[in-house]
């Protein structure tokens, strides 16, 4: 058949028009990566055949564009068009360029008078919206109007349309080429929605249901051996489709044409005409049937990105192929993280299906929440480092948001990152059941997760309402500091999470540290092995770490959590100025460390530990150091024999009662029925072994980093 001046129109399916108070959902989905790579070497092909004057030659007659020829008038736009939604997809300047060289070609016409062509227009509005310059939707909507003063109104010039293509024996392509300009009137009034261009748009789709069932002269569908017999098909599908009229015969049509789609997934084995189809179903819900014509496409690709036949290579076809992927994979789903969150309303649900994503640094300013399959949970990996001056994060929130995370895997190997997930500047929500593996930045730097807010760092103080954040449920490995951190915030609360540390060498682990201010509530988590010693200084490594060394009011409430076979379970304080105020209670158990409970040297702090399993810890169950008077009553410390927990025991802390058993039933003052057998050397102390607080303080150095 012979070459047609065909256009892809897309309703932007990034642009979500948001009603009041309603989200959608967008979705993520990895498996698009060869689209992509098909459709960038498209755009580097059309990039690379651009003609000077902004336009293309119709057929490419070699790898470089001719100079001095001018380019047809009527392939601009749809070549064009491809151009674009790549830009959309990569954010690749070049072809942003291109772009709007292609915009200057078609306003040389108009100046000229010439009238605007159907793939001109949408192409021109969706510049616009790119950009966010008018002038380009300004062109489009003052030719359109120019086009239907010339023809008497909307249904004028679809009837012109119609009576020049049957005119020159092209029957087959009136509602194809009427269609393109019920899109161009559709993609203005969703630039211009007061001045109502979607009357026109219906308008003219009735031309198109009256040639198809009306009138007598119109198309014959008994004839499928016509030259781009399916196209009258795509024209009529897209059109009914997307103006909302004569269903019934959308899907009559519908149904004609998958059953005459090709097993190789294509229609009528060209190239044009399956890109057309992938689109038209692509509106109409078959999103199956399309993805077989895509596969279809990207297996005819040439190696040099365009797309052949008849020994030719067409400009405007390989546009129209790369049209038709784009949308097959921006019409529901987007390829990145980034995309997705660019296209985004504030409000909206992110969901991001299984797979491996390889993602650059993400930036989150509004309202959302990302969901990953909790049953298979998708990998993101690092394609980049992250930026110690100002994007510290892989993925970073910043903003008064409220931004959740659900069900993802974070694997920095490979990179230096500094801070997995970052919330800063007054940023909220919650990340949940992540697992978060092989963060480092350099030897002693890798957060997994961080909440801050500067504010009593630098001496003010945070709102009464300040932000609440959570991390539920998520697991860390192979983090080369801190786990989670809460620096300056009002409201942290980690719950369930578990912490794996590296055990010993020469670096450090924090499974959770507070500071700056924060204020925090721990429970239910699960830390262990943080072993590492930093050769540097010395520093050593803790379960827990609560300090005020970069702001005060930090304060912890720390419950039913497990820690075991760390260097210290929990740290309290980081200096003799250190004034952490510290609840360790209900049921918290603590064993097989070094130190169970170790504070610094700080008269400041304020200390309880209460209801809690505290035992078969190799050096000390509590060291308080020459600091803070420990309210330590009613725990189970591995003994029910007075001595003994003294000796587990250092500084000014009154542990009695405690607890007899393990069970943590009985305790020591209860007046038992004698089965009970209490160590009768002083069984009611106030200060447990006062006289050797100075001899026995252990004082050793915990680090701090700031955020």
């Amino acid at each position: 058949m012979n070459r047609l001046k065909l256009n892809l129109v897309i309703i932007l399916g990034i642009m979500l028009v948001m009603i009041s108070g309603v989200s959608a959902t967008l979705y993520v989905n990895s498996g698009c990566a060869n689209e992509r790579d098909s459709i960038v070497d498209a755009a580097n092909r059309l990039v690379e055949t651009q003609n000077e004057d902004g336009g293309w030659e119709w057929v490419n007659p070699d790898e470089n564009p001719s100079t001095g020829v001018p380019s047809p008038k009527n392939t601009v736009g749809v070549t064009a068009q491809g151009l674009l939604d790549v830009y959309r997809l990569t954010k690749d300047y070049r072809y942003l360029n291109s772009s709007i060289s292609a915009y200057r070609y078609i306003d040389v016409q108009a100046k000229n008078d010439e009238r605007i062509r159907g793939p001109d227009i949408p192409f021109l509005v969706e510049l616009s919206e790119v950009t966010g310059e008018a002038e380009y939707a300004e062109l489009a909507k003052t030719r359109y109007q120019d086009a239907l003063e010339e023809y008497g109104g909307a249904t004028g010039l679809a009837e012109h349309i119609r009576d020049v293509r049957v005119s020159q024996g092209w029957e087959t392509l009136v509602p194809w080429d009427i269609n393109l300009y019920v899109q161009g009137a559709l993609a203005l009034n969703r630039y211009y929605p007061e001045e109502r261009f979607d009357n026109d748009a219906e308008d003219m789709t009735e031309i198109i249901y009256n040639y198809l069932y009306v009138d007598e002269s119109g198309f014959d569908f008994n004839d499928k051996e016509q030259d781009a017999y399916w196209l009258a098909y795509t024209g009529a599908i897209e059109a009914f489709t997307t103006t909302g009229l004569h269903l019934s015969e959308r899907d009559s049509l519908k149904e004609d044409l998958l059953e005459n789609q090709g097993i190789e997934g294509d229609f009528d084995n060209d190239p044009q005409i399956t890109a057309y189809a992938v689109m038209a179903l692509l509106k109409a819900g078959e999103k199956s049937a399309a993805e077989n014509g895509v596969m279809f496409l990207m297996n005819t690709q040439d190696e040099n990105g365009g797309w052949s036949y008849d020994e030719n290579e067409y400009t405007e076809v390989t546009s129209e192929s790369t049209q038709a992927i784009f949308d097959s994979i921006y019409e529901n789903a987007f390829c990145s993280i980034q995309d997705a969150i660019d296209a985004a309303n504030s409000g909206d649900v992110i969901e991001v299906s299984a797979g491996t994503y390889e993602e650059g640094l993400i930036d989150i300013n509004k309202d959302l929440t990302i969901i990953g399959d909790a049953e298979n949970k998708p990998v993101f990996k690092p394609t980049e480092d992250t930026i110690h001056s100002n994007h510290r994060g892989w993925i970073q929130v910043s903003g008064d948001v409220n931004v959740i995370i659900k069900n993802l895997i974070l694997d920095g190997e490979g990179k230096n990152i500094e801070n997995a997930i970052r919330y800063q500047d007054d940023a909220s929500g919650s990340v949940e059941n992540c697992d978060f593996l092989n963060i480092k930045y350099n030897q002693y730097t890798g957060i997994g997760v961080v909440v801050l807010d500067y504010s009593k760092y630098l001496g003010g103080e945070l709102e009464d309402i300040s932000p609440e954040f959570y991390v539920k449920d998520c697991t860390f490995e192979n983090i080369q500091r801190i786990g989670m951190m809460c620096f300056g915030v009002d409201k942290c609360y980690f719950e369930n999470n578990k912490y794996l540390g590296k055990g010993e060498g020469d670096w450090l682990d924090y499974g959770i540290e507070i500071g700056g201010g924060a204020q925090a509530t721990l429970s239910g988590n699960e830390i262990s092995n943080c072993n590492g010693v930093a050769e540097s200084d010395g520093s050593i490594s803790a379960g827990i770490l609560v300090t005020t060394y970069y702001g005060e009011g930090t304060s912890a409430e720390i419950q039913n959590n497990v820690l075991y076979d760390n260097t210290v379970g929990i740290a309290v304080g980081y200096d003799e100025e250190d004034s952490s105020n510290v609840v360790i209670n209900n049921n918290n158990e603590i064993y097989n460390n070094e130190y169970g409970i170790e504070t610094s040297e700080s008269g400041l702090i304020f200390l309880a530990v209460n209801e809690n399993s505290i035992y078969d810890n190799s050096v000390l169950s509590l060291n308080a150091n020459n600091g803070p008077e420990v309210n330590a009553e009613k725990n189970w410390w591995g003994s029910a024999i007075f001595n003994e927990i003294k000796a587990l025991i250092t500084g000014l802390v009154d542990f009695d009662p405690w607890y007899l058993s393990g069970d943590m039933v009985h305790t020591s003052d209860e007046d038992s029925d004698g089965d009970t057998v209490i160590d009768s050397e002083d069984n009611c102390v106030d200060v447990a072994n006062a006289d050797q607080a100075d001899s026995d303080s252990v004082i050793r150095q915990i680090a701090i980093v700031m955020v």
